[in-house]
C-alpha cells in the first residue's frame, strides 16, 4: 500500500510541477497596452474639477497587476477600480485635475507601476486651459520681410485665450481696400486653445503691411487689437517706405519726396500713380519728378477745409504702377499718415 500511495503522491506532485512549469515557461508574461496616454481638456471652466478615463488592456498570458500609482502634483488625483486585470480584459485609470483660475495652463501626470516586465512604469499626462480674459499670443502678427513672389507660402498662427470659443469673431481694418490680408479662426472645437491664422494674397503690392485685426468676444465689451507688421519686397525699392506728415496746420501745405529705384537699371522703367485712397483725395496730390536718371514721386498734403473739427487723422495709401520693360509691372503701396489741425486749434 505504501508503494501505491507513494506513486500517487509522486504523480500529483509531478502534475503540480507541470502546471507550474507550464505557467512559468509556456504562458507569456502580462502585457500592459494603452494606445493613448495623453489627454488635452482644452478650455475649461475657471473653477472646479475635470476628469478623464484612460482605458488599457492586458494582452499578455498572465494576470496584470497594478502595484502602485503616483501623481506629479497636488492638483492631480488618480483612481483605479480594478488593479488585477486578467488576460484579454480591460482596466481603467481615471485622472482628476483640479482647476486653478490663476494659472494659464494646468497639467499633471500619473505614473502607474505594473508587473509587465517590458513596461514597469506607464506615464499618463493631462493638460487644461482655464478660461481667461480675451488675449492673443503673441500680441501682434509679424510677417517679417517677404518677397511678393513668395507670399503664398507665408502664414502666421497666433494662440487665443478666451472664455468661450463660440463667442469669437474678428474683423480686419486696413488702409488698403480691398485688403490683401486674410485671417481665419482655427481649432474652435479643441483640444487646446483656438488659433488665429493670418496670410497674404500672392502678388500683393510692394510696401509696408498696414492692417490691424480686431478680435471680438461677445462676453466682453472691448475687442483686442492685433497689429500686423511686415514688409513686402520685390523688383522695386522705395525710400522712405512711409510718408509721415505729422501735424499739419490749417491753410498749410506739406510735401514728401519718395525715391523709387528699380531692381535692374538695364530695363525701361516708367512710374505712374495708379490709385489714391478716397479718404485722401480731398487733401492729397501727387506729381512725378525725374532728376538725373532718378525717379521721385512728390506727395503733397494741403490742409484747407478744417474749421469745425479740432483734428482729422489722415490714413490711406498712394499706389504706384511701375512698368519694368515692355510686359511686366510691379505695384507699390506708399502708406500716408498725418493729422490735420483746425483753425480753432491754432
Amino acid at each position: 500500500m505504501c508503494g501505491k500511495a507513494t506513486i500517487i503522491l509522486c504523480l500529483f506532485g509531478l502534475a503540480g510541477f507541470s502546471v507550474f512549469l507550464f505557467d512559468r515557461v509556456y504562458l507569456p508574461p502580462p502585457k500592459f497596452l494603452c494606445d493613448k496616454k495623453e489627454h488635452n481638456f482644452g478650455i475649461v471652466p475657471s473653477e472646479g474639477k475635470v476628469f478623464h478615463t484612460f482605458v488599457f488592456q492586458n494582452t499578455g498570458g498572465r494576470t496584470l497587476r497594478i502595484t502602485n500609482a503616483r501623481t506629479s502634483c497636488t492638483c492631480t488625483n488618480v483612481e483605479i477600480p480594478n488593479r488585477d486585470v486578467e488576460p484579454g480584459e480591460q482596466g481603467e485609470i481615471t485622472v482628476e485635475l483640479r482647476i486653478d483660475s490663476f494659472l494659464e495652463t494646468i497639467g499633471g501626470a500619473v505614473v502607474v507601476e505594473t508587473n509587465d516586465p517590458q513596461l514597469s512604469n506607464a506615464r499618463f499626462t493631462v493638460v487644461a486651459y482655464p478660461a481667461q480674459k480675451l488675449s492673443v499670443v503673441p500680441p501682434l502678427v509679424n510677417m517679417g520681410t517677404v518677397s511678393y513672389a513668395d507670399i503664398g507660402s507665408r502664414k502666421v498662427e497666433l494662440e487665443i485665450k478666451c472664455k468661450d470659443t463660440k463667442a469669437l469673431s474678428f474683423d480686419i481694418k486696413d488702409i488698403v481696400s480691398p485688403s490683401p490680408i486674410h485671417a481665419r479662426l482655427l481649432n474652435l472645437e479643441g483640444p487646446g486653445r483656438p488659433r488665429l491664422a493670418v496670410w497674404l494674397d500672392p502678388g500683393m503690392p510692394i510696401g509696408r503691411l498696414t492692417a490691424t485685426i480686431f478680435l471680438y468676444d461677445k462676453t466682453e465689451m472691448e475687442p483686442v487689437e492685433v497689429p500686423i507688421r511686415g514688409n513686402v519686397t520685390g523688383a522695386v525699392k522705395i525710400e522712405p517706405d512711409l510718408a509721415y506728415f505729422g501735424f499739419i496746420k490749417a491753410n498749410a501745405v506739406s510735401s514728401k519726396l519718395i525715391h523709387i529705384t528699380p531692381e535692374s537699371t538695364l530695363v525701361p522703367f516708367r512710374v505712374s500713380v495708379e490709385y489714391i485712397s478716397p479718404v485722401l483725395t480731398p487733401y492729397v496730390a501727387t506729381s512725378l519728378i525725374e532728376k538725373k536718371d532718378m525717379t521721385f514721386v512728390e506727395i503733397r498734403v494741403a490742409n484747407r477745409t478744417l474749421k469745425a473739427e479740432n483734428t482729422r487723422n489722415l490714413s490711406g495709401i498712394v499706389r504706384l504702377r511701375c512698368e519694368l520693360g515692355t510686359r511686366t509691372a510691379a505695384y507699390v503701396n506708399i502708406p500716408i499718415s498725418g493729422v490735420l489741425e483746425s483753425e480753432a486749434k491754432m
